[in-house]
Protein backbone atom coordinates (compact mmCIF):
# COMPACT_ATOMS: atom_id res chain seq x y z
CA UNK A 1 0.00 0.00 0.00
CA UNK A 2 2.89 2.28 -0.21
CA UNK A 3 5.27 3.56 -2.50
CA UNK A 4 8.39 5.74 -1.51
CA UNK A 5 6.15 9.36 -0.72
CA UNK A 6 4.06 7.12 1.96
CA UNK A 7 5.57 7.01 5.10
CA UNK A 8 5.47 4.33 7.77
CA UNK A 9 7.78 1.97 6.00
CA UNK A 10 9.50 -0.91 8.43
CA UNK A 11 11.78 0.81 11.11
CA UNK A 12 13.37 0.73 14.84
CA UNK A 13 11.89 3.53 16.65
CA UNK A 14 13.69 6.50 18.02
CA UNK A 15 13.21 9.06 20.60
CA UNK A 16 11.34 12.12 21.15
CA UNK A 17 10.93 16.09 21.11
CA UNK A 18 9.42 19.04 22.39
CA UNK A 19 6.51 21.59 21.66
CA UNK A 20 4.09 24.27 22.92
CA UNK A 21 2.53 25.75 20.34
CA UNK A 22 0.53 29.12 18.85
CA UNK A 23 -3.42 29.32 19.11
CA UNK A 24 -5.45 31.75 17.58
CA UNK A 25 -4.89 33.91 20.63
CA UNK A 26 -1.42 33.64 20.90
CA UNK A 27 1.30 35.91 19.18
CA UNK A 28 4.02 33.96 21.12
CA UNK A 29 4.84 30.51 22.23
CA UNK A 30 3.64 28.69 24.72
CA UNK A 31 6.24 27.74 27.46
CA UNK A 32 5.86 24.47 28.22
CA UNK A 33 7.85 21.61 26.13
CA UNK A 34 6.70 18.49 24.55
CA UNK A 35 7.49 15.82 22.09
CA UNK A 36 7.85 15.29 18.62
CA UNK A 37 8.74 12.10 16.89
CA UNK A 38 9.21 12.39 12.74
CA UNK A 39 10.35 9.76 9.84
CA UNK A 40 13.06 9.97 7.82
CA UNK A 41 12.25 7.83 4.00
CA UNK A 42 15.26 6.44 2.31
CA UNK A 43 15.74 4.05 -0.53
CA UNK A 44 16.99 1.49 2.02
CA UNK A 45 16.12 2.24 5.39
CA UNK A 46 13.38 4.65 7.13
CA UNK A 47 13.96 5.70 10.96
CA UNK A 48 12.55 7.71 13.28
CA UNK A 49 14.25 10.47 14.91
CA UNK A 50 13.36 13.03 17.09
CA UNK A 51 13.59 17.13 18.03
CA UNK A 52 11.97 19.55 20.44
CA UNK A 53 9.97 22.62 19.72
CA UNK A 54 8.85 25.52 21.47
CA UNK A 55 5.88 26.38 18.76
CA UNK A 56 4.52 23.24 17.22
CA UNK A 57 6.59 23.88 13.80
CA UNK A 58 10.32 24.68 14.78
CA UNK A 59 11.75 21.48 15.58
CA UNK A 60 14.81 21.56 17.09
CA UNK A 61 16.88 18.05 16.44
CA UNK A 62 18.49 15.66 18.94
CA UNK A 63 20.79 14.97 15.16
CA UNK A 64 21.21 11.48 15.99
CA UNK A 65 19.24 8.02 15.45
CA UNK A 66 18.43 6.86 18.58
CA UNK A 67 17.82 3.36 17.34
CA UNK A 68 19.28 1.25 14.68
CA UNK A 69 17.35 1.25 11.54
CA UNK A 70 15.65 -1.88 9.86
CA UNK A 71 15.35 -2.34 6.33
CA UNK A 72 11.94 -1.48 5.19
CA UNK A 73 11.10 -4.54 3.03
CA UNK A 74 12.01 -6.91 5.95
CA UNK A 75 9.24 -8.95 7.47
CA UNK A 76 10.44 -7.91 10.83
CA UNK A 77 10.26 -4.10 10.32
CA UNK A 78 7.48 -1.69 11.93
CA UNK A 79 4.65 0.04 10.35
CA UNK A 80 3.94 3.22 10.90
CA UNK A 81 5.55 3.42 14.01
CA UNK A 82 3.96 5.53 16.61
CA UNK A 83 5.49 6.84 20.14
CA UNK A 84 3.12 7.46 22.74
CA UNK A 85 3.80 8.85 26.56
CA UNK A 86 1.85 7.01 29.28
CA UNK A 87 -0.01 8.26 32.04
CA UNK A 88 2.43 6.77 34.48
CA UNK A 89 5.29 8.49 32.82
CA UNK A 90 6.76 5.39 30.86
CA UNK A 91 7.12 5.48 26.60
CA UNK A 92 4.95 3.10 24.46
CA UNK A 93 5.71 2.30 20.61
CA UNK A 94 3.05 0.96 18.67
CA UNK A 95 2.81 -0.37 14.85
CA UNK A 96 1.74 -2.73 12.26
CA UNK A 97 3.06 -6.01 11.01
CA UNK A 98 3.26 -7.18 7.56
CA UNK A 99 1.30 -11.07 6.77
CA UNK A 100 4.77 -12.55 6.43
CA UNK A 101 5.83 -11.78 10.34
CA UNK A 102 7.14 -14.18 12.11
CA UNK A 103 6.41 -12.69 15.01
CA UNK A 104 2.26 -12.47 13.79
CA UNK A 105 -0.02 -10.49 11.62
CA UNK A 106 -0.88 -7.47 14.05
CA UNK A 107 -0.55 -4.59 16.71
CA UNK A 108 2.81 -4.26 17.77
CA UNK A 109 3.68 -2.78 21.05
CA UNK A 110 6.60 -2.00 23.22
CA UNK A 111 7.10 -0.07 26.39
CA UNK A 112 9.81 1.15 28.62
CA UNK A 113 10.68 3.86 30.87
CA UNK A 114 12.42 5.93 27.57
CA UNK A 115 11.86 5.86 24.41
CA UNK A 116 14.38 3.27 22.73
CA UNK A 117 12.64 0.28 21.26
CA UNK A 118 14.48 -2.94 22.02
CA UNK A 119 13.63 -5.12 19.31
CA UNK A 120 13.71 -8.21 21.63
CA UNK A 121 11.01 -6.76 24.13
CA UNK A 122 8.70 -6.20 21.39
CA UNK A 123 5.13 -7.83 22.14
CA UNK A 124 2.93 -8.51 18.79
CA UNK A 125 -1.42 -8.90 19.79
CA UNK A 126 -2.77 -11.27 16.99
CA UNK A 127 -6.26 -12.03 16.74
CA UNK A 128 -7.90 -14.08 19.26
CA UNK A 129 -9.45 -16.97 18.76
CA UNK A 130 -11.83 -17.25 20.96
CA UNK A 131 -16.03 -17.21 20.69
CA UNK A 132 -17.32 -13.82 19.51
CA UNK A 133 -13.99 -12.86 17.99
CA UNK A 134 -13.47 -12.42 14.58
CA UNK A 135 -10.63 -13.32 12.75
CA UNK A 136 -8.90 -10.29 11.56
CA UNK A 137 -5.61 -7.99 12.53
CA UNK A 138 -6.24 -5.64 14.97
CA UNK A 139 -4.33 -3.46 13.26
CA UNK A 140 -3.45 -2.76 9.89
CA UNK A 141 -2.22 1.05 9.33
CA UNK A 142 -0.74 4.12 11.35
CA UNK A 143 -2.61 3.55 14.87
CA UNK A 144 -3.70 6.60 17.14
CA UNK A 145 -1.37 6.86 20.00
CA UNK A 146 -2.08 4.95 23.21
CA UNK A 147 -4.50 7.49 26.01
CA UNK A 148 -5.71 6.74 29.11
CA UNK A 149 -9.81 7.14 30.63
CA UNK A 150 -10.48 6.42 34.05
CA UNK A 151 -6.73 4.93 34.74
CA UNK A 152 -7.02 2.26 31.57
CA UNK A 153 -4.94 2.53 28.55
CA UNK A 154 -6.93 2.82 25.31
CA UNK A 155 -5.94 3.07 21.18
CA UNK A 156 -7.57 3.50 18.14
CA UNK A 157 -6.47 1.34 15.00
CA UNK A 158 -7.59 0.66 11.45
CA UNK A 159 -8.65 -2.96 10.50
CA UNK A 160 -10.45 -4.06 7.28
CA UNK A 161 -11.08 -0.47 6.28
CA UNK A 162 -13.18 0.49 9.55
CA UNK A 163 -12.26 1.63 12.87
CA UNK A 164 -11.86 0.22 16.13
CA UNK A 165 -11.27 1.11 19.63
CA UNK A 166 -9.37 -1.20 21.32
CA UNK A 167 -8.87 -1.43 26.00
CA UNK A 168 -5.12 -2.79 26.26
CA UNK A 169 -4.73 -2.35 30.21
CA UNK A 170 -7.34 -2.09 33.21
CA UNK A 171 -6.62 0.14 36.57
CA UNK A 172 -4.69 -2.98 38.04
CA UNK A 173 -2.69 -4.28 35.09
CA UNK A 174 -0.84 -3.11 32.17
CA UNK A 175 -0.42 -4.38 28.54
CA UNK A 176 2.68 -6.45 28.75
CA UNK A 177 0.88 -9.87 29.89
CA UNK A 178 -1.39 -9.22 26.40
CA UNK A 179 -1.10 -12.38 24.13
CA UNK A 180 -4.02 -11.34 21.76
CA UNK A 181 -6.86 -9.09 20.82
CA UNK A 182 -10.32 -9.57 20.42
CA UNK A 183 -11.78 -7.95 17.76
CA UNK A 184 -15.28 -8.12 19.00
CA UNK A 185 -17.97 -9.40 16.42
CA UNK A 186 -20.67 -7.13 18.45
CA UNK A 187 -20.74 -3.76 19.16
CA UNK A 188 -20.67 -1.85 22.53
CA UNK A 189 -23.10 0.87 24.22
CA UNK A 190 -19.66 2.58 26.12
CA UNK A 191 -16.16 1.23 26.65
CA UNK A 192 -17.03 0.11 30.30
CA UNK A 193 -18.41 -2.88 28.00
CA UNK A 194 -14.89 -3.39 26.94
CA UNK A 195 -12.74 -5.65 28.39
CA UNK A 196 -9.14 -5.94 28.61
CA UNK A 197 -7.75 -6.73 25.17
CA UNK A 198 -11.24 -6.16 23.63
CA UNK A 199 -11.40 -4.21 20.24
CA UNK A 200 -15.39 -2.95 19.17
CA UNK A 201 -15.67 -1.16 15.66
CA UNK A 202 -16.60 2.69 16.35
CA UNK A 203 -16.71 3.71 12.76
CA UNK A 204 -18.63 1.16 10.07
CA UNK A 205 -18.19 1.64 6.47
CA UNK A 206 -21.37 2.81 6.52
CA UNK A 207 -20.61 5.46 8.57
CA UNK A 208 -18.59 7.30 5.83
CA UNK A 209 -19.93 6.18 2.88
CA UNK A 210 -17.52 4.95 -0.06
CA UNK A 211 -13.96 5.81 1.50
CA UNK A 212 -11.72 3.58 1.86
CA UNK A 213 -9.89 4.32 5.49
CA UNK A 214 -6.52 3.85 7.51
CA UNK A 215 -4.28 6.03 9.45
CA UNK A 216 -6.25 7.00 12.28
CA UNK A 217 -5.41 10.17 15.04
CA UNK A 218 -7.11 11.19 18.26
CA UNK A 219 -7.22 14.03 20.54
CA UNK A 220 -9.52 15.82 23.28
CA UNK A 221 -10.06 19.67 23.23
CA UNK A 222 -9.72 21.33 26.61
CA UNK A 223 -13.19 21.06 26.99
CA UNK A 224 -13.32 17.48 26.88
CA UNK A 225 -14.62 16.41 23.43
CA UNK A 226 -12.64 14.06 21.29
CA UNK A 227 -11.37 14.87 18.28
CA UNK A 228 -11.22 11.49 15.60
CA UNK A 229 -8.81 12.36 12.90
CA UNK A 230 -8.25 9.75 10.11
CA UNK A 231 -7.27 9.15 6.48
CA UNK A 232 -9.97 8.15 3.63
CA UNK A 233 -9.55 7.81 -0.33
CA UNK A 234 -12.84 7.25 -2.40
CA UNK A 235 -13.53 3.10 -3.27
CA UNK A 236 -14.56 4.77 -6.47
CA UNK A 237 -11.49 6.89 -7.55
CA UNK A 238 -10.06 4.58 -10.08
CA UNK A 239 -6.39 5.69 -9.05
CA UNK A 240 -3.44 3.92 -9.27
CA UNK A 241 -1.42 3.17 -6.26
CA UNK A 242 0.64 5.88 -5.39
CA UNK A 243 0.23 8.35 -8.52
CA UNK A 244 -0.21 11.44 -8.64
CA UNK A 245 -4.28 10.89 -8.87
CA UNK A 246 -3.96 8.40 -5.89
CA UNK A 247 -2.12 11.01 -3.31
CA UNK A 248 -4.47 13.95 -4.50
CA UNK A 249 -7.46 11.85 -3.61
CA UNK A 250 -5.98 11.42 -0.16
CA UNK A 251 -8.11 13.55 2.45
CA UNK A 252 -8.37 13.82 5.98
CA UNK A 253 -11.63 13.60 7.82
CA UNK A 254 -12.92 14.79 11.48
CA UNK A 255 -15.47 12.61 13.83
CA UNK A 256 -16.51 14.25 17.22
CA UNK A 257 -17.18 12.27 20.54
CA UNK A 258 -18.31 12.90 24.37
CA UNK A 259 -17.78 9.03 24.80
CA UNK A 260 -15.40 7.37 22.26
CA UNK A 261 -17.95 5.13 21.19
CA UNK A 262 -20.87 7.33 19.28
CA UNK A 263 -19.56 9.64 16.89
CA UNK A 264 -20.89 12.85 14.68
CA UNK A 265 -21.18 12.92 11.51
CA UNK A 266 -18.37 12.78 9.13
CA UNK A 267 -16.48 16.20 7.85
CA UNK A 268 -13.68 16.32 5.37
CA UNK A 269 -10.95 18.67 7.15
CA UNK A 270 -7.86 18.70 5.18
CA UNK A 271 -7.83 17.54 1.39
CA UNK A 272 -4.74 16.42 -0.68
CA UNK A 273 -3.17 14.78 2.93
CA UNK A 274 -2.05 11.86 4.59
CA UNK A 275 -1.00 10.71 7.73
CA UNK A 276 -2.73 12.45 10.47
CA UNK A 277 -1.70 12.60 14.03
CA UNK A 278 -3.13 14.80 16.68
CA UNK A 279 -2.33 16.39 19.70
CA UNK A 280 -3.61 19.32 22.55
CA UNK A 281 -0.96 20.91 24.07
CA UNK A 282 -0.51 22.68 27.38
CA UNK A 283 -1.76 25.66 26.11
CA UNK A 284 -5.00 24.07 25.03
CA UNK A 285 -4.87 24.37 21.46
CA UNK A 286 -5.61 20.84 19.57
CA UNK A 287 -3.46 20.70 16.22
CA UNK A 288 -3.58 18.10 13.81
CA UNK A 289 -0.20 17.47 11.73
CA UNK A 290 -0.32 15.69 8.35
CA UNK A 291 1.46 15.28 5.36
CA UNK A 292 0.86 18.21 2.78
CA UNK A 293 0.70 16.90 -1.10
CA UNK A 294 -0.80 20.31 -2.26
CA UNK A 295 1.87 21.47 -3.51
CA UNK A 296 2.55 18.32 -5.62
CA UNK A 297 -0.95 18.30 -6.79
CA UNK A 298 -0.86 22.15 -7.90
CA UNK A 299 2.16 20.91 -10.10
CA UNK A 300 0.58 17.59 -11.05
CA UNK A 301 3.90 16.50 -9.97
CA UNK A 302 4.50 13.36 -8.51
CA UNK A 303 8.26 13.54 -8.03
CA UNK A 304 7.26 16.55 -5.68
CA UNK A 305 5.87 13.89 -3.73
CA UNK A 306 8.95 13.08 -2.12
CA UNK A 307 9.60 16.66 -0.77
CA UNK A 308 6.14 16.91 0.96
CA UNK A 309 6.21 18.85 3.96
CA UNK A 310 4.83 17.84 7.29
CA UNK A 311 2.42 20.42 8.01
CA UNK A 312 0.23 21.38 11.18
CA UNK A 313 -2.94 23.30 11.67
CA UNK A 314 -4.88 24.12 15.05
CA UNK A 315 -8.54 24.80 15.53
CA UNK A 316 -9.60 27.91 16.14
CA UNK A 317 -12.99 28.67 17.70
CA UNK A 318 -15.93 26.88 16.25
CA UNK A 319 -13.58 23.83 15.23
CA UNK A 320 -12.79 25.91 12.06
CA UNK A 321 -9.07 25.16 11.20
CA UNK A 322 -6.01 27.33 10.74
CA UNK A 323 -3.42 27.93 7.61
CA UNK A 324 -1.23 25.15 7.46
CA UNK A 325 2.48 25.87 9.07
CA UNK A 326 5.02 23.69 7.55
CA UNK A 327 7.48 22.18 10.51
CA UNK A 328 11.00 22.59 10.17
CA UNK A 329 14.49 20.99 11.53
CA UNK A 330 16.81 22.05 12.23
CA UNK A 331 20.07 20.30 11.54
CA UNK A 332 18.79 17.95 9.47
CA UNK A 333 20.12 17.79 5.69
CA UNK A 334 16.97 17.06 3.89
CA UNK A 335 16.30 20.46 4.63
CA UNK A 336 18.11 21.27 2.21
CA UNK A 337 19.08 18.50 0.26
CA UNK A 338 16.39 18.24 -2.00
CA UNK A 339 17.59 15.32 -3.12
CA UNK A 340 16.55 13.32 -0.04
CA UNK A 341 13.32 12.45 0.52
CA UNK A 342 11.30 14.74 3.56
CA UNK A 343 10.38 13.10 6.45
CA UNK A 344 6.96 12.29 7.24
CA UNK A 345 4.56 10.87 10.04
CA UNK A 346 4.71 13.68 12.47
CA UNK A 347 4.09 12.28 15.89
CA UNK A 348 3.77 15.40 18.65
CA UNK A 349 3.67 14.19 22.00
CA UNK A 350 2.39 16.72 24.63
CA UNK A 351 4.46 16.59 28.04
CA UNK A 352 2.85 17.62 31.29
CA UNK A 353 5.19 19.40 32.66
CA UNK A 354 9.34 20.91 32.76
CA UNK A 355 10.13 18.04 34.76
CA UNK A 356 8.75 15.51 32.34
CA UNK A 357 11.03 17.39 29.91
CA UNK A 358 14.23 17.10 31.78
CA UNK A 359 13.52 13.63 32.66
CA UNK A 360 12.91 12.70 29.08
CA UNK A 361 16.43 14.69 28.20
CA UNK A 362 18.21 12.76 31.24
CA UNK A 363 16.92 9.39 29.93
CA UNK A 364 18.11 10.13 26.31
CA UNK A 365 21.71 11.23 27.48
CA UNK A 366 21.54 14.65 25.72
CA UNK A 367 19.72 17.67 24.81
CA UNK A 368 18.20 19.02 21.26
CA UNK A 369 19.96 20.97 19.19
Amino acid sequence: MRRTIKVGFWIVVSACALSGPRTAAQSTPASSTSAFFYQTVNPAQSTVRAGATSDGSTVRTYDSDLVNALVRETSTGYGDPVFSRLENGRWAMTAWTRPDDSRGDGLMYFEADCPAVDAGQVRVFTASSAAGCRPQNPSMAKSSQVFAVDGSNYIFTMSRGEIYLTRLTSPTTTAADLSSICVRSTAVNSIHDLARGDAARVVSRSDVGGLLLSDVAIARRKEGTWVLFFKGISSASGCAQGSICELCSRSIYRMLSLDLIHWSSLETVVAQASVPDAVTYPDGSTWLYYQNFAKACAANDVRLADRAAISGVYELPGGTLSQPIDVKFSNEAFETNTSLHYPTNGNPIALPDETSYAALNACLGRSPR
